[in-house]
């Protein structure tokens, strides 16, 4: 098939009667332009060339014009002029190409793109956290910059499906440890089917800081629900942004509402962590020397606390 190449087509320009040099006749003598044109699956882009031949109408002999030959035939009565090789083809796909380019502008200029009949335009953290981020226009906004965490929540009119920033307070914080406290906080609000171990992470990234995904199916109220919560740090501050939805075409849905609001979410400053209270935390009194410490029931002499609870990361 073809796709790409040269395509050689006659042009009959006039003609005119000359002495032909193959059969010495004074014959009438047509000029052709032939010329070349790129295509691109048949679809003509521009022209590649041009030659101007005279071909004679009583023997058929072709040979390439001279301009002193040219010069003495008319078409039309009129001289044979040159002709302009203009690329039409190209002209339109440029043409389409560049309203291509100035809807392109114009979303960009108004930072807004649809999806899914959403609107997604940039907006900020509203004095949770200095961030900007794109998400839906039609859904609702609630900063609660006095709860603690303080917390922006996005959520759609039904509240099927929502997303939740939260900035934590922790002094010194990891990925390990706001991944398991905010998965144990998580399963005292949904404890209708949430499971009472937290899944495995996955290595990610926000806004370009290191993260770990936690992914969580359950069901609450009979219906199927999931939550997605990302756990990360940005300058010592610990962050947890958290995507749930309720219903299996809502869960479908948010997957986009994710991607958008990941793909633009930035930090718009730096920011101070939370410093530790002077002096740490307070120790206990060891017991004076000689005296016998009570033992707690059940316990062994020497036993170590319990170890932190931690979640692994998912294979591969």
């Amino acid at each position: 098939m073809f796709i790409a190449g040269i395509r050689h087509l006659d042009r009959v320009r006039g003609s005119g009667w000359l002495d032909c040099p193959n059969c010495h006749e004074h014959a009438l003598q047509d000029v052709v332009d032939n010329m070349r044109f790129l295509e691109v699956l048949r679809y003509r882009i521009t022209p590649a060339g041009r030659r101007r031949d005279l071909v004679c109408r009583r023997c058929g002999y072709r040979r390439l014009a001279s301009q002193q030959e040219l010069s003495a035939l008319q078409t039309g009565g009129k001289p044979i002029r040159s002709a302009w090789m203009v690329p039409l083809g190209g002209l339109g796909i440029a043409v389409v190409a560049g309203l291509a380019l100035l809807v392109a502008h114009v979303g960009a200029s108004t930072g807004a793109e649809v999806i899914q009949n959403l609107t997604f335009t940039e907006h900020t953290g509203m004095n949770v956290a200095p961030v900007k981020f794109l998400s839906p226009n039609q859904w609702n906004y609630d900063a609660s910059t006095d709860s603690d965490p303080p917390t922006l929540r996005v959520a759609d009119v039904n509240g099927n499906e929502y997303f939740a920033l939260r900035r934590l307070s922790d002094p010194s914080p990891t990925l390990n440890d706001i991944a398991v406290n905010h998965f144990a906080d998580e399963q005292g609000i949904n404890s209708l089917g949430f499971p009472t171990q937290p899944p495995c992470a996955k290595a990610t990234a926000v806004a370009g800081q290191k993260a770990e995904l936690l992914s969580i199916r359950y069901t609450s109220h009979g219906v199927d629900s999931e939550q997605r919560f990302y756990a990360f740090i940005h300058d010592g501050v610990g962050y947890t942004l958290t995507f749930v939805a309720s219903g299996t075409d809502s869960i479908a849905k948010i997957k986009d509402v994710e991607s958008e609001v990941l793909k633009g979410f930035k930090f718009t400053a730096a920011e101070t962590p939370v410093s530790p209270s002077p002096g740490g935390a307070s120790a206990t009194p060891s017991p004076a020397a000689g005296s016998s410490a009570a033992a707690s029931p059940g316990a062994s002499p020497g036993a170590s606390p319990s170890p932190t609870p931690s979640v692994t990361p998912c294979p591969g």
